[in-house]
């Protein structure tokens, strides 16, 4: 290097990099302009409004294959049947059907009803709706998290939102399976999101400025009081400042999120926490003194009254229906019963932000999994990472949750837990675990690619030597393409990787369940038999068949013919009351003879006694007793001179 005349350094000859020529720059320019052309248009804002389009949609299309088909049926029909009283107008309870969930998804959905009408598919779609925009809600709480150029907030919340849009707990849960508690996940996001806004909206207020560039505020109101008229000063002192605006938001989403499942009240110390540590920031203990963080506690409040008024009204009955669930409660906790709900805990949040499908039956049999292993070491880097930062949120809600839970709750997908389902009581983390993979994966891939850089060997550095001779001269104009490249093509894949096992899952547990094919195809079948005069029927045995998860098949079938409009009863007594519906018919109407759904050991009884034909094939389902396999039918009443006997018009088969 050698001075110049005013000083300042210039390179010597054999150092400098070699200028392209004029006719090829423009040649770059030209193509440049002409692939950002489409786009040089569109604002900030429009591209972002695209961005959540865009993540919403990919959301949908993972969550509406086999919708209805998996998970079968549930105690959601239990739900569903409270709410239909709800749309009839029979009755407007203020709590659920279990007296510790609140009415508010009940409510949602029969309105939804009186909107659309009663359908099969509208209880699972509209869960399958709230888990896509609880994708979108991700992205937003990422936007919050400005951490810098290094680690935009926009991208934090795009790779969050897109790694939950494919995780296969989400989907096949919280986005399937029409529970109130499936919507958890949507009221935890709505109220990280208001409690990020609020505290943004302060740093702004008291003068601060985000990592990210955010704009500062002057004051907590976007007018001062001195750009007002004189008259309009007094009414402005009445109005809430945007951060407890925001803050008042966050208390209501607190007392809706109570009401899918009361479990969740283990966020409050999280939630609490973050705040004053915003206010500590801030240097705003003033905040404090104002009456604003304490309506934000009786938002939650007045959000979660409903259940309390019904308790109150009826002895805590919800308190002492929750200390009976021996399934989840643990009613003697000790030092042994905490630490190994523990871990238990821990392991079952490894495979719900990797593979839920994957049951290990060793605890070093986790180690074998390489994506749970890299999913795990991404959520950690990026908790602390976020924790460094000045974002305590994410990190926080974890270490509450696993300070409390495993106090009272034991259902963690082990030990005889429904593996998959049991993810439903701490599904409310996800939101902050996959933006915690994403901010894990994003430092990574730019600690990457600052090492590689700040160690590549310019070409034609050193003493006398022929930049134009030099054999790795055109490797070293790939490096930074590949340094990019490399780290963008892992990240897709850590994306895209869940969708192999949840494929896997809906082949292996759709040939081992039929239930719900069965189900479905049984009410197609009476609707396409069955016509306006046709009664239809149901056989009391089907109480008996107990799907292990809350429900049985008299009641879904019953559900399941309620929301397509079909009129049916229940029989008490088939050989009695088939036969006294069958007299007052007439044997020449065919379209008035009943059809009538029954297993097929409650009609070979009556076979000699009433005539049924069965008019459907095997139904058959995953257990219909605890021991014994067997099927069911659709049967019609056969008038004399046809084939009956229960058995179909061309005659039985082998297993009839």
């Amino acid at each position: 290097m050698t001075g110049g005349p005013t000083g300042a350094s210039i390179a010597e000859p054999g150092a400098a990099r070699p200028t392209a020529h004029p006719a090829a720059l423009r040649v770059r320019a030209r193509r440049r302009r002409s692939l950002l052309a489409p786009f040089a248009r569109v604002r900030p804002i429009e591209a972002e409004a695209l961005l959540v389009i865009a993540l919403f949609i990919f959301a949908m299309v993972m969550r509406w294959p086999n919708l209805l088909r998996l998970p079968h049926f549930t105690d959601e029909i239990g739900e569903i049947r409270y709410l239909l009283q709800i749309y009839r107008g029979e009755r407007f309870p203020l709590t659920a059907q279990v007296q510790y969930f609140g009415p508010v998804h009940h409510y949602l959905v029969a309105l939804c009803f009186w909107l659309f009408g009663p359908a099969i598919t509208l209880p699972r779609a509209i869960v399958c709706v709230i888990g896509a925009l609880t994708v979108v809600l991700t992205y937003l709480i990422g936007r919050e998290l400005a951490l810098g150029r290094e680690l935009p907030g926009w991208r934090v919340g795009a790779l969050g939102a897109a790694l939950l849009a494919t995780l296969p707990q989400h989907i096949v849960v919280n986005s399937h399976v029409a529970w109130a508690n499936s919507t958890t996940p949507f009221y935890a996001a709505l109220c990280y999101w208001t409690l990020l806004r609020a505290i943004r909206a302060l740093s702004g207020a008291v003068g601060g400025r985000e990592a990210g560039g955010a704009t500062v505020l002057a004051t907590d109101h976007p007018r001062t009081p001195a750009s007002l008229p004189p008259a309009g000063r007094g009414s402005l002192a009445f109005l809430p400042p945007p951060w407890a605006r925001w803050l008042l938001c966050c208390g209501a989403c607190f007392g809706l999120m109570l009401q899918t499942h009361v479990g969740t009240i283990v966020l409050a110390p999280a939630l609490a926490g973050t705040w004053l540590l915003a206010l500590r920031r801030a240097r705003a203990w003033s905040r404090l003194r104002s009456p604003w963080p304490y309506l934000g506690v009786a938002a939650a409040l007045v959000a979660y009254s409903p259940v309390i008024i019904d308790n109150l009204r009826h002895g805590l009955a919800g308190y002492y229906r929750a200390r009976g669930r021996d399934y989840a409660f643990t009613a003697q906790p000790t030092t042994d019963t905490y630490l190994h709900n523990l871990q238990n805990l821990f392991f079952e949040l490894a495979r719900m932000i990797s593979n839920p499908f994957r049951l290990p039956a060793r605890t070093l049999d986790y180690l074998t999994s390489p994506y749970m292993a890299v999913a795990v070491a991404l959520a950690a880097l990026g908790l602390l990472v976020l924790a460094r930062r000045g974002q305590p949120l994410p990190a926080l809600a974890l270490v509450c949750t696993a300070l409390t839970m495993p106090y009272f709750n034991h259902a963690y997908g082990v030990e005889g837990d429904r593996y998959l389902l049991t993810g439903r009581y701490v599904a409310f983390l996800l939101p902050l675990l996959m933006l915690g993979v994403a901010t894990g994966a994003l430092w990574l891939a730019a600690w990457a690619t600052r090492w590689v850089t700040s160690r590549r060997v310019a070409p034609g550095a050193g003493a006398g030597a022929d930049r134009h001779a030099d054999p790795a001269r055109p490797l070293l104009r790939l490096l930074p393409f590949a340094v990019r490249l490399i780290p963008a093509a892992l990240i897709l894949a850590l994306v895209l990787y869940p969708i192999v096992p949840l494929r896997r899952y809906y082949t292996d547990e759709g040939r081992l369940d039929p239930d719900n094919a069965t189900f479905l195809e049984t009410v197609r079948l009476v609707n396409a038999l069955r016509g306006p005069r046709t009664p239809v029927l149901l056989g009391p045995l089907f109480i008996k068949v107990d799907l292990k998860d809350g429900a049985d098949a008299l009641d879904i079938l019953d559900i399941l013919l309620t929301l397509d409009g079909v009129p049916h009863r229940i029989l008490e007594d088939p050989a009695t009351e088939i036969p006294q519906l069958a007299a007052t018919l007439d044997p020449a109407d065919s379209e008035a003879q009943p059809l009538v759904i029954m297993m097929r050991d409650e009609c070979f009884p009556l076979r000699s006694r009433v005539p049924l034909q069965r008019v459907s094939g095997r139904f058959r389902l995953r257990e219909l007793y605890w021991n014994s396999p067997s099927y069911y039918g659709v049967y019609r009443y056969a008038p004399g001179g046809q084939p009956a006997g229960c058995l179909p018009a061309s005659g039985g088969v082998a297993g009839d």
